[in-house]
């Protein structure tokens, strides 16, 4: 469809990380992502579909990561993520 327009994102992200002592290190991050004009499917005449914009999304969490120098050939890496996601598509979508 010459209709069809770009999804767009805006995104928010803030973290820190610290130095927890010689060979201990830790990030932490939370996010907000809000999309717009995301890509649905259109139904136009009962036969024929097409692509359209119908749809929006928003996303947030937290990310952890931990990192500890075992040894100087060792590196022991561990992470966590909560990722939350609600969609929504307009009432008239097909898709």
């Amino acid at each position: 469809s010459e209709d069809f327009r770009s999804e767009t994102l805006l995104a928010y992200e803030i973290g820190v990380r610290a130095q927890l002592g010689a060979s201990v290190s830790a990030d932490l991050t939370a996010f907000i992502n809000d999309y717009d004009d995301l890509q649905t499917l259109e139904d136009l005449d009962g036969t024929t579909l097409t692509y359209g914009n119908k749809a929006e999304a928003e996303a947030h969490g937290v990310e952890l990561a931990l990192d500890a120098n075992v040894t100087e050939s060792w590196r022991l890496r561990s992470s966590y993520t909560y990722f939350e996601m609600d969609f929504e598509a307009d009432s008239d979508s097909f898709e």
